[in-house]
């Protein structure tokens, strides 16, 4: 593209630089990666002053899905609501990936043995 009248903007000609490598850095060192371990504690946490951060509700069908892949029990669809018949072993990691696609718990406590419930939370 040519431009004119526009020099008083532009930075002279210069050999090329270091390049988008000068950017890359060491995992330790990514800024994003410290942005995952965040969301994968707050998800834990799962406190709902944290929820913005996570986006949009994810729909049942997709909470239903991603729970079965987690626990591999079969989830259903009810009422509006995602029902997961999980262990105890589960139960922290099916808590946080449903806060994780924006949804809670159905009941504020889950008696051992019992189906999981989840509802989408607002935000």
């Amino acid at each position: 593209a040519l431009g004119r009248g526009l020099a008083r903007w532009a930075l002279p000609a210069a050999p090329a630089g270091a390049g988008a490598g000068a950017t890359i850095r060491a995992p330790a060192q990514d800024w994003f990666g410290f942005g995952a371990r965040e969301a994968v504690l707050a998800a834990l946490r799962g406190q709902d002053e944290d929820r913005v951060g996570f986006g949009a509700p994810a729909d049942a069908v997709e909470v239903r899905d991603v729970l079965e892949e987690l626990t591999g029990a079969q989830a259903v669809v009810e009422d509006g609501q995602v029902v997961v018949p999980c262990g105890d072993p589960e139960a922290a990691t099916t808590k946080a990936a449903a806060y994780a696609l924006g949804w809670r718990p159905a009941a504020e406590r889950h008696e051992p043995g019992t189906p999981l419930r989840f509802v989408r939370a607002t935000p």
